[in-house]
């Protein structure tokens, strides 16, 4: 999970509060098996000072290497947050690969994962994020101002978001799909319920933000490393108006230097990204993008660590749905503490706060010591929108 400590990395971790912060959900400490994608690589070359210098290598690199041309060329070419490629391999070919001049480093393409589960209905976590007391019974209100959000530009780098409900307002459109034979729609529902979130009438935190869709997952909620770096590339490189960038993402996967590099250099070029920490109740550490050293990330089945910025509401929570422009869904995990603090993100940017300052301001503003139970070293504090009348 990541955490950057420059301009805006945030790492969001979910608190699981039972309605009042007290009791966090129990999860599990196991963690999927990182599982590589066969025969599939990421190659970073060492710096390039032109376009023309990197395709020169991209040509000289599959001249060097012909059985990863005669397996198709390459998948993606990266030219703008690293310099590199992902391309398919035989195992006993890296050696030879890793030796050539030009390549700084080769990893496997590791797949990733949306991560959640179904609950019942609980729309409170608006509420959570907009009062620094603690809830009571079952009338929950959201303070914010109407125009949280206005000429922010979120990117959810997901499955897609269905653009067409009702809850968005015509605020979300579809950005790019990365991987290849996959359709400009949510299969899964992951990423509208997301982009819900951040940015819905009903359910979002920055009700006046414009909602872009970067799928990278399929309708499993499974995707590469490969495509989560093209799709960050993509949302860095889109130069659409507005006052800022925010990039959520509620997907991670085993350890990748090259993702984080990505992660990092996106920060670097002005976006505010934030990430969930992860479910696996594992030190944040453990996983990319989560513990990226420049992002923003965030209940008891959530990573945890001093990676981790800031907590936000991730059970039961309530969102804008695939299969209709009216459908809902209640679901849990960091995947949905991510968005919660991406519109707190994007509310302070819509307020003329800078965009390298937000990160600062969001662990500046949160709401201090409201959490129990948290495991070792993580920082007890809970996104809150600083809400003023």
């Amino acid at each position: 999970m990541i955490s950057f400590n420059l301009h805006i990395f945030l790492i969001a971790s979910a608190a699981s509060f039972s309605r009042s912060l007290n009791n966090p959900t129990t999860g599990s400490s196991n963690a999927p098996l990182p599982q590589a994608v066969p025969n599939q690589y990421i190659a970073t070359f060492k710096p390039q000072s032109s376009r023309s210098g990197l395709d020169s290598l991209v040509n000289q690199f599959f001249n060097d290497v012909p059985t990863s041309r005669e397996q198709g060329g390459p998948i993606h070419v990266y030219d703008h947050l690293i310099q590199g490629l992902a391309f398919k391999a035989s195992a006993n070919s890296l050696d030879m690969i890793r030796s050539l001049p030009y390549i700084a480093k080769v990893e496997p393409d590791y797949f990733v994962q949306a991560s959640f589960e179904s609950q019942e209905n609980a729309p409170w976590g608006l509420a959570r994020v907009s009062q620094t007391d603690k809830l009571s019974g079952t009338n929950y209100t959201y303070n914010y101002k109407s125009n949280a959000g206005q000429d922010v530009n979120v990117y959810v780098i997901d499955t897609g978001i269905n653009i067409k409900h009702k809850d968005f307002e015509g605020r979300a459109v579809w950005g790019k799909t990365i991987p290849e034979g996959l359709n400009d729609e949510d299969e899964n529902g992951h990423g509208t319920h997301c982009a819900g979130t951040v940015g819905g009438k009903t359910y979002g935190v920055a009700k006046s933000a414009k909602l872009i869709a970067v799928r990278v997952l399929n309708g499993e909620g499974s995707g590469t490393n490969s495509d989560v770096i093209a799709g960050i590339e993509w949302a860095v490189k889109d130069s659409r108006p507005g006052k800022g960038k925010v990039i959520s993402m509620s997907l991670g996967g085993p350890l990748s230097t090259t993702v984080d590099d990505a992660v990092n250099s996106a920060v670097d070029k002005g976006a505010v990204v934030v990430v969930a920490a992860g479910n696996s109740n594992l030190e944040a550490t453990l996983f990319s993008p989560a513990r990226a050293e420049k992002m923003t990330k965030e209940p008891s089945f959530s990573n945890w660590g001093l990676k981790i910025d800031v907590f936000a509401p991730g059970k039961d929570i309530l969102s804008a749905w695939k299969g209709s422009d009216d459908a809902t869904n209640t679901i849990s995990g960091t995947s949905m503490a991510c968005p919660h603090v991406a519109g707190l993100a994007a509310t302070f940017i819509s307020q003329d706060i800078k965009p390298k300052d937000v990160k600062a301001k969001i662990k500046e503003v949160s709401s201090k010591g409201k959490i129990s139970d948290l495991l070792i070293l993580s920082p007890n504090r809970l996104g809150y929108n600083d809400y003023k009348s």
